[in-house]
């Protein structure tokens, strides 16, 4: 009865949490829930590029409309006492999973390669919580099914033994293909740890500049964690409550370079069990006042060292060459000194699984630790190409029919191209997608034309123009770029080969661009010429600085890595820097493949703001000033209807209704509208 009882009050808070629902009548009866049922599996000799292995199944039935999730296991005994997980995909009453994955899955349980071993399979599914956490006390497990498997030889990454949480952030470019992990090292499907090495190329800590924690390779609600309020600055805090969902603000509590974290994912708490910016060696061969300092690897989640002993000794570790945290034998913390029998050894040591090894081997050999070999591109002189979502492009330039080259979106709903020196036809398309594009009939240079929906190819004379496309008047204007001022650096994305932005005038002599400036420095120059040009030293956002000509390239130092718009005032002979969303607003969540870390510029047109066309991939609000001090929400009704604008309201759901859409808010009548975008 008690642990009934429990079942039932864990699912109460899982089905409390629902925003689409007032109520939900639900009661979870473990005598009534129906296991899964797992099908025959024909064994195989297993090949690293072998066909996928599918096996039919049938869902358990727990009797409640609420999550649930279901896993595949493998032992090599039938009890089931030492299962390991296989990475698989359960959909439409097949499970799918690689040759690969099975034999990795075999290797974590210490399985012989070469000869066939009998291995033991079983669904194991449970209800789930709103934040992806298994409800104790839920488990249905399906009927024990075996079959004989080879397997092959193969290194086992930590990555695929262990399941794991991703630490993504500044430190990693935020890019889920460069992360560290935390580790479900003793498979409790809840608590993660694992050691997180934040220096960049430099060896310099980026932990204070942002990072968050998500549960798959990517952006989604459900598994996406950082903490309720942006940190002011690091204070090293011994643990951190973290929430769920796009809204959540990136941790910058912590400012050392390696940490020992620990993770709770029904909890959602963040625990620091340790932090220093080195691990060192002490005590080898009778020297107890010198560290050797250990590097780290990513890639196997260990420190290592070479060592010489010249006789049988003892040594420990330690951080920052001090004994307030060591680790001595079997890695307890302040334990007993470590023996170590005269030799030349390679050192590893991870005091997140208690691991040291003293490896013979490995001394003197290069670590290796990237995670994967590198693949040779079929032509390295022709870069990957990126695509991104929810941007206007030019497409055939030179031919290429394949590839757009955005446009960034300025005010009063232009966007405009980068410098691009082309020849023959082109056109415009959204969204990397023939579905919504534009033509039209070029007339000359700087001369505006009917942009025409799904219209004809445009056809220009060779040149280096920049292209101008007026949303909101459906109109497209072909500028020569080598006329007028331009902005050319390294701190943009052709360098100080060619201009990459071209500044248009505003009131006479004024020249406005928006750019995203990196680490490095631009300039004005007229005329793609550096006849005329103008640097400056930037100071702060809004605070005009003398523009020089001739002068020193400007750069934004901490500030670069950002949209901004840059003006140059000929008049007053003052360059101006601020930031894009001053005093703006803009529609920021799951949109035009951001995740609630980019904002979509909207623009003041007399009374309301309106928003540049975006993808709305999922949820979104409206903030102002890239910031969640002003953000209004609400409940969406359709399409080219308003709807209440709620001050910290809840996020915005098209459920389906349009994909490419613009949005309209209203202060005055606290509205907001979406309508579709054609």
């Amino acid at each position: 009865m008690k642990k009934l009882l429990y079942s039932i009050m864990a699912l109460a808070a899982v089905v409390a949490t629902s925003c689409t629902q007032e109520h939900i009548e639900a009661q979870f009866i473990p005598g009534n829930v129906v296991a899964p049922v797992l099908g025959a599996i024909e064994g195989v000799t297993l090949a690293e590029d072998g066909e996928n292995i599918t096996v039919e199944y049938t869902k358990a039935d727990f009797g409640v409309a609420t999550a649930t999730a279901e896993a595949l296991y493998i032992d090599l005994v039938e009890t089931m006492e030492n299962k390991t997980k296989v990475n698989a995909t359960f959909a439409d009453g097949v499970i799918t999973f690689s040759q690969k994955d099975l034999n990795t899955a075999m290797l974590n349980l210490s399985a012989d390669t070469g000869v066939a071993s009998t291995v033991y399979f079983r669904i194991d599914a449970n209800l789930n919580t709103d934040k992806g956490a298994a409800v104790s006390g839920t488990e249905s497990y399906s009927n024990v099914v075996a079959a004989d498997f080879t397997a092959y030889n193969a290194e086992v990454l930590p990555t695929e033994k262990y399941d794991h949480v991703w630490v993504i952030g500044n430190y990693c470019g935020w890019d889920h293909g460069k992360t560290q992990f935390l580790f479900d090292y003793t498979a409790s499907g809840t608590t993660y740890s694992g050691v997180i090495d934040f220096a960049d190329a430099d060896g310099v800590s980026l932990a204070n500049t942002g990072f968050k924690l998500t549960g798959i390779a990517g952006w989604q609600d459900d598994c996406n964690w950082g903490e309720e309020v942006k940190a002011e600055s690091a204070d090293e805090p011994a643990s951190i409550q973290l929430i769920s969902g796009g809204g959540s603000q990136d941790i910058m509590r912590y400012a050392m370079r390696f940490y020992g974290f620990e993770f709770d994912k029904t909890s959602l708490i963040l625990k620091k069990v340790w932090g220093a910016n080195q691990i060192g060696i002490i005590g080898l061969n009778g020297n107890w006042d010198s560290d050797i300092v250990m590097e780290y690897n990513p890639k196997w989640t260990r420190f290592y060292a070479d060592i010489e002993a010249t006789a049988d000794t003892e040594i420990k570790f330690r951080a920052d060459a001090d004994w307030t945290l060591n680790w001595g034998a079997d890695c307890v913390n302040g334990g007993d000194n470590i023996p170590v029998k005269a030799g030349k050894y390679r050192v590893y040591f991870n005091p997140a699984m208690g691991f040291i090894e003293f490896n013979v081997k490995n001394y003197g050999t290069v670590e290796d630790t990237q995670a994967t070999a590198p693949e040779e591109p079929e032509d390295p002189d022709t870069p990957a190409v990126t695509k991104e979502s929810g941007k206007w492009g030019l497409i055939g330039v030179a031919g290429d029919w394949e590839n757009d080259i955005y446009m960034y979106a300025g005010d009063a709903g232009l966007f405009y191209s980068p410098v691009v020196s082309f020849e023959g036809e082109f056109k415009l398309r959204f969204n990397n997608d023939w579905a919504v594009n534009r033509g039209g009939a070029f007339a000359a240079v700087g001369e505006a034309f009917d942009a025409v929906a799904g219209g004809d190819n445009i056809k220009v004379e060779a040149g280096t123009y920049v292209v101008v496309y007026d949303s909101v008047n459906d109109k497209i204007t072909v500028e020569n770029a080598a006329q007028g001022w331009g902005l050319i650096g390294d701190a943009l994305a052709n360098g100080w080969d060619a201009d990459t932005y071209k500044a248009f005038e505003g009131e006479a002599g004024v020249y406005t661009a928006i750019i995203f400036a990196g680490e490095g420095g631009f300039k004005f120059r007229a005329n793609a010429d550096w006849t005329d040009n103008f640097g400056g030293t930037f100071t702060a956002f809004g605070e005009p600085f003398e523009a020089k000509a001739g002068g020193d390239n400007i750069s934004l130092g901490a500030e670069a890595g950002k949209w901004v718009v840059v003006t140059l005032d000929t008049n007053a002979s003052t360059i101006t820097v601020n930031k894009l969303f001053a005093g703006r607003w803009g529609v920021v969540g799951q949109v035009s493949g951001s995740n609630w870390d980019a904002d979509v510029l909207m623009w003041n047109d007399g009374s309301v703001w309106k928003s540049a066309p975006f993808v709305a991939d999922g949820e979104f609000k409206i903030r102002k000033d890239a910031d969640w001090a002003e953000n209004f929400g609400g409940a969406f009704v359709a399409l080219d209807t308003a709807f209440a604008a709620e001050a910290g309201g809840a996020n915005i759901n098209l459920n389906g209704a349009a994909t490419c859409v613009t949005l309209v808010y209203d202060p005055t009548a606290a509205t907001i509208t979406v309508s579709e975008f054609k």
